[in-house]
């Protein structure tokens, strides 16, 4: 299954995370606060080499690319790609198992 065979979704941004807050009872001021203070703590630890793990959702952990060498597609220049820190993000498996539930229901699935 490629990505062009599942079903066209939208993006939740932080105003519609906030949004979501509001109907379970908060106010606007209060969820945007929450969602603004939420993101803050996780970039202030992904900033510092901290992991964020949040159960039953996933881990965003920071991992060292060393330095590497691309090429400029349009003129095939080489470039010399200096040593940088990348953000991953693995998803814990209820929420993998969650989205291919609700994404690929009623589809088979290929090994792969």
């Amino acid at each position: 299954m490629s990505p062009a065979d599942l079903p066209a979704v939208g993006t939740e941004t932080r105003a519609s995370l906030a949004r979501s807050l509001m109907s379970m009872g908060l106010d606007k001021r209060q969820s945007t606060s929450a969602v603004r203070a939420i993101v803050e703590v996780i970039c202030n630890a992904l900033a510092s080499g901290d992991d964020v793990a949040l159960r039953g959702f996933g881990r965003f952990s920071v991992s060292a690319k060393g330095a590497g060498i691309a090429r400029n597609p349009r003129t095939g220049e080489g470039l010399t790609l200096p040593p940088r820190a990348v953000v991953t993000f693995r998803p814990a498996d209820g929420l993998r198992q969650r989205v291919s539930a609700a994404l690929c229901s009623g589809s088979e699935r290929s090994a792969p």
